[in-house]
């Protein structure tokens, strides 16, 4: 439900309000005037209303449709409310012989009337009285007094910032009727106020060694000031700049960049904006071929190591050489001269043993071939007999 707060022509005949839904929170501003606010503890206002010079504004922070007002609309008073809202904003409508305005002179306001008659005369002789209406609407009676030929002036002080209401009414001898309304409006403190400062600007003058224009605002526009000149030294900024040139003219000069070179710029760039996930399947598609070449690179080894030339078996147990070591005869079964039968042996096992023990570098190559891949030297894909042999003399060696 708002709450009347001050008295205002927009209320004038009107009793109660209905209720409000709803409204929008605002804050007053200094110079207007809250009609109607919400309920408590905030108080917002609701209607305000506001002069300003000449002019006036109305604020209705509620809504005058079936949404929030819904008790608004179906109320007796409702067209009524809203013509006087209307008609206050409205200059009204005056004597056109008489001109108010409003001057303010240290803390008092003065009031003055100018009266003329249709032909531009002066009126004198009226009786005239000014009703000020502050922004605590509060109204007080200020007599008018005649200071010169159709001029008539009153001075009041102004308790507080705000908007000041001014009703001239009056009438001559003769039976005419003045009236008028306007309004005035204290918006700041005097301290504010623009003023002027008869000791501050002769010591202003003396410290910035100027003067004081007396003449005229003529001598504003004389040339009597003496020119000054200054220097400012300027190598510092040149050093900076030339430090800061010279590696970029000895780049221009020195460094070629040509189609090439911004080609492998752009690749790799583009390499950089891949997503993580293609980066990953390429470093696993690495990963995979070289698992596959040392796969294909262990079956040469293996393959070779065994020997394949000419579609023959090329024996790996004594290295073939033209000036060999030893000799074996793989047609005898046993070498009688170089081993000795055990009890309970066969002959093939005894043939085999001698066999073995006949080429002393067999032993040595059967533990080089059990060696890994990763260890022993790479053969040659494809050998030949003087190969073979040279890699079975390599072996050994490498395994001493």
């Amino acid at each position: 439900m708002p709450a009347v707060s001050g008295r205002s022509p927009i209320l004038q005949g009107i009793a109660g309000l209905p209720e409000l839904r709803g409204y929008v929170g605002t804050s007053l501003k200094d110079a207007a005037q809250a009609v109607l606010r919400g309920p408590e503890p905030y108080a917002d206002p609701i209607l305000a209303s506001w002069q300003f010079g000449l002019g006036r504004a109305v604020a209705f922070t509620s809504d005058a449709t079936a949404r929030w007002g819904t008790a608004w609309v179906t109320w007796d008073d409702f067209t009524r409310f809203w013509n006087q809202a209307v008609r206050w904003t409205m200059t009204e409508g005056g004597s056109d012989t008489i001109e108010t305005r409003v001057t303010m002179e240290e803390t008092a306001a003065r009031v003055i009337v100018d009266a003329r008659d249709d032909a531009g005369g002066f009126v004198n002789g009226l009786a005239l009285s000014v009703s000020v209406v502050d922004p605590g609407l509060t109204a007080r009676l200020i007599p008018l007094r005649q200071t010169a030929p159709g001029q008539y002036e009153a001075t009041f002080v102004p308790a507080q910032e705000g908007a000041y209401l001014l009703a001239v009414n009056g009438g001559g001898s003769d039976g005419t009727t003045v009236t008028q309304t306007s309004g005035w409006v204290m918006s700041y403190s005097r301290e504010y106020a623009a003023g002027r400062s008869e000791s501050i600007l002769p010591r202003i003058a003396a410290i910035t060694g100027g003067g004081r224009l007396t003449d005229g605002l003529g001598s504003a526009f004389a040339r009597t000031l003496t020119a000054r000149g200054g220097a400012a030294p300027v190598f510092p900024l040149l050093l900076i700049a030339a430090l800061l040139l010279l590696p970029i003219d000895i780049a221009v000069r020195r460094v070629l960049i040509n189609r090439s070179d911004l080609a492998r710029l752009a690749a790799a760039l583009r390499a950089r904006s891949r997503p993580a996930a293609e980066a990953a399947t390429g470093r696993m598609a690495a990963l995979m071929d070289a698992r596959e070449r040392a796969r294909q690179s262990h079956r040469v080894r293996g393959r070779d190591a065994l020997g394949s030339v000419d579609g023959k078996r090329v024996a790996h147990t004594c290295p073939q050489r033209r000036n060999p070591p030893c000799r074996i005869d793989h047609h005898r079964r046993a070498a009688p001269t170089q081993t000795r039968a055990r009890s309970g042996s066969t002959p093939r096992a005894s043939a085999r043993r001698a066999q073995t023990r006949t080429c002393p570098y067999r032993g040595r190559f059967r533990r080089e071939h059990r060696r890994t891949p990763a260890q022993a030297p790479p053969p040659a894909a494809h050998l030949t007999r003087e190969s073979a042999a040279g890699f079975a003399i390599f072996s050994t060696l490498w395994n001493v």
